[in-house]
């Protein structure tokens, strides 16, 4: 019983934890924003494995990931390639853009 208290207690630290780390992205869609969220907790836990698979899967040359990295959070990359990759625009284009209209969402 004892055992179960403590991975209780675990549990909701670690829940308030991930709480905590919430990011407001100010797209509008909760659901989108919970999984821009989703994705920032799994990518920092590998984060060098998350971006070599960005740069594999959106075809953006890992160069590129490492400067963007710098400034944005994984799930805006993410999001940024996935809009690049469907309106056919450089990602320099929509990055350019994301960082003009940030505040707008």
């Amino acid at each position: 019983m004892r055992r179960f208290a403590t991975l209780i207690m675990l549990a909701l630290v670690l829940a308030a934890a991930v709480g905590a780390q919430t990011l407001s992205f100010g797209l509008g869609d909760r659901g989108l924003e919970a999984t821009l969220n989703e994705i920032n907790v799994s990518a920092k836990a590998d984060l060098p494995g998350f971006y070599a698979e960005l740069s594999l899967s959106w075809g953006i040359p890992q160069a590129q990931v490492t400067v963007y990295a710098k400034e944005f959070q994984p799930a805006e990359l993410y999001l940024a390639a996935g809009l690049a990759t469907l309106s056919g625009k450089p990602i320099a284009t929509v990055v350019s853009s994301y960082r003009a209209n940030k505040a707008a969402g």
